[in-house]
């Protein structure tokens, strides 16, 4: 489709649907994720580390999103409301409510913003933060692996991989072996038939952790 415009849209409800948008201008290889790329007119996105402060270009930080889309919070929910719509960490000297979406992101070398993985993905893994997301865009890059999801066993120290797909296990791991450092490497590969989901139509990681250990 010569013709044919392609943009990634990234936004949360909180923030009006949309404060980002990534126009595909250039192939990208693969196991490299689409960036969710520039903030939209109106809106800044800050990438803050857990004290705060702002990170340096190519390090993950929590995307907060300032400006016109920002809600002014939940409904009926106070509490729920202070959690996230927080004053702006950067901002000590007047009143500037930002929204902190929990996704984890950094700017790659264009300038644009990656998406890496949820807050609640991000480990601790032999001694090195990781964010289980780049582990399973490595793993979607490889030929043969249609889906994807990784979780984390912290009682036993060990990074887990479930995937649908033509791929051998074998294969599977000698091509992440090549993609990333040897600390990102799943500890477990577990070729499924089919991944559960949610209602959401998202992947259940939780009902398909438990069931491997069901299983097992």
């Amino acid at each position: 489709m010569p013709r044919t415009r392609f943009t990634n849209v990234y936004g949360p409800s909180e923030t009006t649907v949309d404060c980002a948008y990534y126009t595909a201008e250039r192939e990208l290889p693969d196991g490299v994720s689409v960036p969710i790329g520039y903030p939209v007119s109106g809106v800044e996105l800050l990438l803050i580390d857990e004290h705060g402060k702002p990170v340096p270009d190519g390090e993950p930080g929590e995307i907060y999103v300032r400006g016109v889309g920002v809600g002014l919070g939940y409904y009926g929910d106070p509490e729920r409301t202070a959690e996230v719509f927080v004053q702006n960490p950067l901002n000590k000297h007047s009143r500037d409510v930002v929204y902190r979406t929990g996704d984890i992101a950094k700017r790659n070398e264009y300038g644009e913003l990656v998406f890496l993985a949820r807050e609640d993905d991000q480990i601790k893994h032999m001694g090195s933060r990781i964010e289980l997301g780049e582990v399973e865009s490595a793993a979607a890059g490889i030929g043969g692996v249609h889906l994807v999801c990784c979780a984390y066993d912290k009682e036993r120290s060990k990074i887990l991989m479930f995937y649908e797909g033509d791929a051998s296990r074998q294969d599977v791991a000698s091509n992440l072996n090549a993609r990333l450092p040897r600390y990102m490497c799943p500890n477990v590969i577990v070729k499924v038939d089919r991944m559960p989901d949610m209602p959401n139509g998202k992947i259940d990681r939780t009902r398909v952790r438990d069931e491997y250990y069901d299983n097992k």
